[in-house]
């Protein structure tokens, strides 16, 4: 592709700038490597090549010092990294090592071979674009390096390929079946025993999968599911690690589906086990059974990508920073190769983020009368959902269905929620209303803000134009009043938020009521919220009433109006939310304030069990709700509870058949007073133990945090010992997103990884690569939590005593979650330690001991057990 000389390099600023050798590749046009340089001293030889070569650098641009050192210019730099972003937008990682493993590129210890086999791939990606693909992304290169690449690209193809067709990117035709729906001989047996027969040691799983054991537990909990669904009875399972409980209710949940052709629904409340269902369980099933069945993931609306959304938003490129415009860039990439439109294939890279959230549809779309509803990704998937047997959703859009009526899911009489441990607080987050600082700015500044093209600014546009058959002078009266009713509204809400800082002090939470903050505060806020609920409704009337002015047919016009019906609707949302407040209706709801990453104003149910219970559990013939942990000491009482679950269910209970008494050992560390005393204080002994913990295994260690401050304060005491000993430090917040670090921790055994509360669960690490959990503290809820406050003070009401009937049996849980990282397969082994030894001489104590699935457990100070530790690695 390239005319002349082209040079790879692996760019480090830091090596640049202190003069050190750096490696160099010459190669030529058909990306052969031909011969090398790894020192400045064969300057002489390069001179000639410099001012004529095309440098593509890894990680960083390149940096021309280096160059001019050498006696030239090179023609172009660009940016490998960035090309690769752009060319394969679902990889994810694009550290040179595991992007060059994951492209096919052969292992090779000289990173200028990867390097060079990364730009090769490029450009063989590039090379299967159309000219449409060119032409689309050619205003979006605002780096000359880019520009340049491309149009050798194109230059290549037109070259290569000069009548190949073109497409039209927008419309787009997909099946709306499956992705691997076929259709076969029917095979459907009636009787439920045959379902059973598949678990058996010469079932169909055991024909599809070498070295298949069957598992008794498996094949009880399958038959469990199926009395559930006959008896139309409520089902709960608590099924320990390595049960098999995915495919023991998914087969019989398929297995019904088709037999019945009714639809069985599964809520998942972490991607990860959705992603799981969705791509290797049911694809497995599919290939195994001898009927088929349709089956499909359904999320959310803002999850699709919206077409109408996209174009809208390319019209503020002008507006872009960079990293925008190459994410946009790799969007266009993504859109040629996506079967679902799902834009969590797409991962969060820089310039990503700010534009993820509006290319997903919205609360406005209509499918059916979009102008691109021929190729709508929500479209194809509400269409396989109402064809489907069997519908993957996750917890949040299962609450999201009971506030619309069961407007989204399509009808269903069956249902599994599979991690119901979290389905409480998911019904109390979904149910509830939130309003924060940022979110207001967030609205203003796209109706009359100065950054991305906005709403007053496109209005504005439409005077200057004067094309329109619209009454310019009431035009513009009504976009100065929406200027000056955002200005307004910008600054009543700054002021309320900086009285609730001022409430909130040092708090992390706080109730709204006169025991928590006085009646004169109390007060102040009902009438500040009369007053900013006022404006909000000012700003609304105004949009509604240039909406009525706005008639004409006009694209330009269409734009403006479906950009202002949404902003319309925002603020419908909003005023209904603050009118609630108003109400002040301390039946079942409290109001608070929450701190997290900035202050957030709340209004939520206090008990959410009779909505659980009224719109799921008594709409449905059959629900079964399934987790590793819903158990306190083997009693069900308090997730029952929880629920609604009063009358009608089975329970039962299935040990994981891990042998944990050989494969765990479980130390109690005594004497560090991590309970009580301060963080700041604590950490550093908590910081050293960890360290030394970790240089005997070489990394492979997770610690779980109850508090994100007390993690902070671990970490920065922790960077000297990673360093000295070589290992990855990476903490959650602070070196990157749960997913990404997670990721990370995965491919470097040499890693210590350091979570707070969703690192509790869904984390599944099998091997080595993880050796040692360890716990701080006991995971008890703060009881000044203004919901778990309000849930206290409602049981106290009742005469019945919140430790025990609620921050001891969520503690209890959540720990066998933490516990439960460990082994994930039984041939994992490894150590658990926790720092809390509360457990030995707290009342308490017994509860957490006794619901772990081990007997023994050593106890000593920090240096007993560290040195039990080493014993267990000499060994």
């Amino acid at each position: 592709m390239f005319g002349h000389a082209v040079m790879i390099i692996k760019l480090v600023r830091p090596v640049l700038s202190d003069g050190d050798s750096i490696g160099a590749l010459l190669i030529k046009e058909d990306l052969e490597p031909q011969y090398g340089y790894s020192d400045p001293d064969q300057a002489e030889e390069l001179q000639g090549l410099i001012s004529a070569a095309d440098v593509f650098a890894y990680y960083e641009e390149a940096d021309l010092g280096y160059f001019r050192k050498m006696g030239g210019i090179p023609q172009t730099r660009i940016n490998v990294k960035k090309l690769a972003m752009i060319l394969f937008p679902r990889e994810g990682n694009y550290r040179l090592y595991q992007l060059a493993e994951k492209l096919g590129i052969a292992k090779s210890e000289n990173e200028l071979d990867l390097i060079s086999g990364i730009l090769q791939k490029c450009e063989e990606k590039g090379r299967t674009f159309d000219l449409t693909f060119f032409s689309e992304t050619a205003d979006w290169l605002d780096h000359p390096e880019l520009a340049c690449f491309f149009q050798m690209l194109k230059s290549a193809v037109l070259k290569d390929y000069p009548d190949r067709p073109l497409r039209v990117i927008d419309q787009n035709d997909f099946p709306e079946e499956g992705l691997f729906y076929q259709p076969r001989k029917e095979q459907i047996l009636e009787d439920k025993n045959w379902v059973l027969e598949c678990f058996r040691q010469d079932g169909l799983l055991a024909a599809a999968m070498p070295g298949y054991e069957s598992r008794d537990l498996q094949v009880e909990m399958a038959g469990k599911v199926i009395d559930g669904f006959l008896q139309s009875r409520n089902t709960v399972i608590e099924a320990g690690t390595g049960t098999g409980k995915s495919i023991a209710y998914l087969l019989p949940a398929v297995w019904w589906a088709r037999k019945n052709q009714q639809k069985v629904v599964v809520a998942t409340h972490t991607i990860p086990l959705q992603t799981q269902l969705d791509q290797k369980d049911l694809p497995f099933l599919h290939k195994i059974l001898p009927f088929s069945f349709r089956g499909c993931v359904l999320k959310g609306k803002g999850n699709y990508y919206c077409r109408r959304n996209d174009q809208l938003e390319r019209q503020k490129r002008t507006h872009f920073t960079g990293e925008e415009k190459t994410a946009f860039l790799s969007l266009f990439v993504w859109r040629l190769e996506t079967r679902t439109g799902d834009l969590s294939e797409l991962p969060q890279q820089p310039g990503m983020t700010s534009v993820w959230s509006s290319l997903g549809a919205d609360s406005l779309c209509e499918p059916g009368r979009c102008p691109y509803a021929k190729s709508c990704y929500l479209l194809m998937a509400r269409r396989r959902a109402e064809k489907a047997d069997l519908i993957i959703i996750n917890h949040s859009l299962l609450f999201s269905d009971v506030k619309t009526d069961n407007q989204i899911i399509p009808e269903y009489s069956y249902l599994i929620i599979d991690e119901a441990h979290n389905l409480y607080q998911t019904a109390i987050s979904q149910l509830g209303f939130e309003l924060s600082a940022r979110s207001i700015d967030w609205l203003l500044n796209g109706i009359a803000g100065t950054g991305r093209l906005s709403l007053v600014a496109a209005l504005t546009g439409l005077l200057r134009g004067e094309q329109f058959n619209l009454n310019g002078s009431e035009l513009r009266d009504k976009i100065q009043s929406v200027s000056q009713s955002c200005l307004s509204l910008h600054e009543q809400s700054a002021e309320l938020f900086s009285f609730f800082a001022s409430v909130m002090g040092n708090q992390n939470g706080i109730i709204l009521e006169e025991a928590y903050v006085g009646s004169e505060d109390l007060s102040f806020f009902y009438v500040g919220l009369e007053n900013y609920l006022e404006r909000f409704r000012t700003l609304k009337m105004v949009l509604e009433s240039i909406n009525k002015l706005l008639f004409s047919d006009n694209d330009q016009i269409s734009t403006i109006k479906y950009d202002m019906i949404k902003n319309i609707v925002e603020l419908g949302e909003m005023i209904k939310g603050l009118e609630d407040i108003l109400k002040q209706d301390r039946q079942g709801r409290v109001t608070y304030l929450e701190k997290n990453n900035g202050i957030y104003l709340k209004h939520s149910c206090i008990d959410v069990s009779s909505i659980i219970r009224e719109r799921i559990l008594e709409k449905n013939a059959s629900t079964v709700l399934t987790s590793a942990t819903l158990s306190v000491n083997g009693n069900f009482d308090y997730f029952t509870k929880d629920i609604g679950l009063t009358e009608n269910f089975q329970t039962v209970i299935y040990h994981s058949p891990f042998d944990y008494k050989e494969n765990v050992t479980f130390c109690i560390v005594k004497g560090l007073d991590v309970s009580s005393a301060p963080g700041s204080l604590m950490a550093g002994e908590i910081a050293g133990f960890i360290g030394r913990a970790a240089a005997l295994l070489k990394g492979r260690t997770l610690v779980l945090f109850t508090s994100y401050q007390l993690m902070q304060h671990v970490y920065h005491q922790s960077e000297h010992w990673a360093a000295a000993e070589g290992l990855d430090l990476l903490a959650q917040g602070i070196n990157g997103r749960r997913e990404s670090i997670l990721r990370s921790f995965m491919e470097n055994p040499r890693s210590v990884l350091m979570g707070t509360n969703s690192f509790w669960e869904g984390i599944d690490v099998p091997g080595e690569k993880l050796s040692c959990v360890i716990i701080v503290k006991l995971p008890f809820m703060s009881p000044s939590m203004p919901l778990v406050q309000a849930r206290s003070n409602k049981l106290e009401e009742e005469g019945r005593n919140p430790f025990i009937e609620l921050l001891l049996p969520e503690a209890v849980i959540r720990f066998r979650q933490g516990f439960g990282r460990l082994i994930r397969s039984g041939t994992d082994s490894g150590v658990m330690i926790l720092l809390d030894d509360r457990v030995l001489k707290k009342y308490y104590g017994r509860y957490f001991l006794d619901a772990l699935p081990i007997e023994q457990y050593f106890t000593g100070r920090s240096e007993e057990v560290l040195a039990k530790m080493n014993k267990l690695v000499a060994e």
